[in-house]
């Protein structure tokens, strides 16, 4: 990626932008629904991301005062590596009954979202897409 002196106009954590502000309150609470949040930004083998933690500090805000989501509800975390993904989601051999995820569920009804900020990454001999954590390397994508 290139990034052009004009872009970095925009890198400031600190400007704001419309949808930070005069965010409307939930029409009704969602105390069932379950949410992830995650920003990764500072990379160790590529480039950073500038506004992966910003986006997610301001995502959580949004369900919490606009979407009705309990605060407590919302895992929220930035920078998370390998080891980091696999205790929230679960381990690659697919046990997901150790996760902080699985955990947090409380019962069938329970409704998940999950947003991420970073970089993300299709593998070209197997077409799966992978979030990437902040220690990948994105030559070894599926190991």
């Amino acid at each position: 990626m290139i990034l052009l002196e004009s872009d970095r106009q925009f890198s400031s954590a600190s400007s704001t932008i419309d949808v930070e502000k005069n965010i409307a309150p939930a029409r009704s609470a969602r105390p069932k629904t379950l949410a992830v949040v995650l920003g990764n930004r500072a990379y160790r083998k590529i480039y950073s991301v500038d506004y992966a933690a910003r986006d997610a500090e301001w995502i959580k805000e949004y369900l919490v005062r606009r979407m009705g989501i309990p605060s407590d509800n919302i895992i929220h975390a930035t920078d998370l590596s390998l080891s980091d993904f696999h205790n929230l989601f679960g381990d690659p051999s697919g046990d997901i009954k150790g996760s902080k995820l699985y955990r947090r569920l409380r019962d069938r009804a329970t409704d998940i979202i999950v947003y991420y900020s970073g970089h993300g990454m299709a593998n070209p001999d197997d077409r799966a897409n992978y979030l990437l954590p902040i220690d990948a390397n994105p030559d070894y994508l599926s190991g």
